[in-house]
């Protein structure tokens, strides 16, 4: 069956060809965020230079693919495989109507650890295609091409490779041993999801390790990779994990693509970041107190915001600011603390922490309809918030913040959420702070609701 597409506008100017059904996942989320939801495609924005070489595998609608590509320049490469006829047209188009042609190319086949053919498990939501069949998740199958990374280097004549993203339902541990001897040749740093369906994917970590690859996460916060240790848990909103090469640890280091751990130091930020706490904080004060654990949290945000620091220093203070934060509490924390100890445990990536801020918040206050009373500054719960024009009543402007930091953060989009969300952009309205970004989400929640009712179409 023919898919029915359309072109949806990116914030970053480039659009992606994708199902015209705003009830389907990637529809949905790039007309609702105008990108896609995971905070590692702005990892690999940065990370990717122009003259450097990469694989998507899976590369499915291709918003990683269409991130990588847009930073290559005339001498970038990038193969994007991706075996389902319907997926791989739409991908050429996105190729097409942003000019990547020279720069990409699509290779409709997948990957595995050896060549033949295979059945492919389809699902409306073509992110959940997988050779393995999923209870309750296909709706049909379709016979598809296989090759081994080593058989594909083999063909090719290939520049080093120097990132992969891997993303291939559950295949991920056969394209590794499919390709031995490709990862020994490019060392590439690889990203891949931490998760296959509802457990940790044991085998593919263990696999990277007895490659020599050290496994990292994102700090969001930072766009750097940190050390990834599993034997102190991890947040439940975690999807991705980067596979590095120990040799090239060093130099990722020293151009911050990465750090390493974070010393418990403890130490108290300089007062120098007093003042330029001043254009980043909100409340009835523009600076902090020092002499507060609060103020002294919002000091190490400060230090770690400081993009003239070396990235190391960057993630020291952010990490002392948190394991402050856990020192303090939060049991008792003021409005104006919450908002802050939010603002901390998302930049930090401990995004189900940040989410309980916010809980606390929306029931002491939205739930029993009342505004708090703002006697002292804060950090607004998210950076998309930060310099936008406030109301007159602090009280709003607190609210306001907490409500829409929620409506950003409680779920990696509306789309997962249902109508769950529609009652907040409720109270952005009674607030009088319903901003353009909040708008165009209740539009999308909205006409989803209504495609629904009429089989998808918008």
């Amino acid at each position: 069956m023919k898919l029915q597409t359309e072109f949806i506008p990116l914030k970053d100017g480039s659009q992606i060809c994708a199902p015209s059904n705003i009830t389907l996942m990637t529809a949905y989320v790039l007309w609702e965020q105008g990108d896609w939801f995971e905070d590692e495609i702005r990892f690999a924005r940065v990370f990717t230079k122009p003259s450097m070489a990469a694989l998507d595998i899976g590369a499915n609608y291709g918003l990683y693919s269409n991130a990588i590509a847009k930073k290559l320049g005339p001498k970038g490469r990038l193969w994007c495989f991706e075996p389902t006829p319907n997926t791989a047209e739409a991908l050429r188009a996105t190729i097409k109507r942003n000019k990547y042609k020279g720069r990409v190319k699509v290779l409709e086949y997948g990957l595995s650890d050896q060549a033949g053919s295979a059945t492919f498990y389809m699902s409306p939501n073509a992110e959940l295609n997988s050779l393995e069949p999923t209870e309750g998740a296909f709706t049909r199958k379709q016979t598809i091409e296989l090759t081994t990374l080593d058989d594909f280097m083999s063909q090719h004549s290939l520049p080093t490779i120097d990132f992969i993203k891997l993303d291939a339902e559950g295949e991920e541990l056969n394209i590794l041993r499919g390709g031995k001897a490709f990862f020994e040749r490019h060392a590439p740093l690889v990203m891949f999801e931490l998760m296959h369906v509802d457990k940790v994917n044991q085998a593919l970590l263990n696999e990277f390790k007895a490659m020599n690859f050290a496994l990292y996460y994102l700090i969001p916060g930072l766009n750097t990779l940190a050390p990834f240790e599993q034997d102190k848990g991890f947040d439940r909103f975690l999807l991705n994990l980067f596979a590095v090469p120990l040799d090239r640890i060093p130099g990722y280091e020293q151009e911050g693509v990465l750090v390493g751990r974070a010393e418990s130091v403890n130490e108290p930020p300089g007062n120098e970041y007093v003042e330029r706490c001043k254009a980043l904080v909100a409340g009835p004060s523009g600076l902090p107190d020092p002499e507060s654990k609060h103020g002294r949290i919002m000091l190490h945000l400060a230090a770690a915001m400081n993009k003239e620091q070396p990235m190391q220093a960057r993630y020291q203070s952010l990490s002392e600011g948190y394991q402050l934060l856990g020192e303090a509490g939060v049991e008792d924390a003021s409005p104006e603390m919450l908002a802050t100890a939010a603002r901390l445990s998302f930049h930090i990536g401990q995004r189900e922490a940040g989410l309980g801020m916010l809980e606390r918040f929306l029931r002491q206050f939205v739930a029993q309809g009342k505004l708090p009373e703002v006697t002292e500054s804060y950090m607004a719960p998210h950076r998309a918030l930060d310099g936008r024009p406030l109301a007159e009543d602090p009280g709003v402007n607190l609210c306001a913040s907490m409500v829409e930091s929620f409506i950003r953060m409680g779920h990696r989009s509306g789309y997962f959420a249902g109508s769950s969300l529609i009652p907040h952009f409720k109270v952005l309205k009674q607030l009088g702070a319903l901003s353009p970004d909040m708008a165009r989400r209740e539009k999308v929640a909205l006409a989803r609701a209504a495609a629904m009712q009429t089989g998808g179409s918008k």
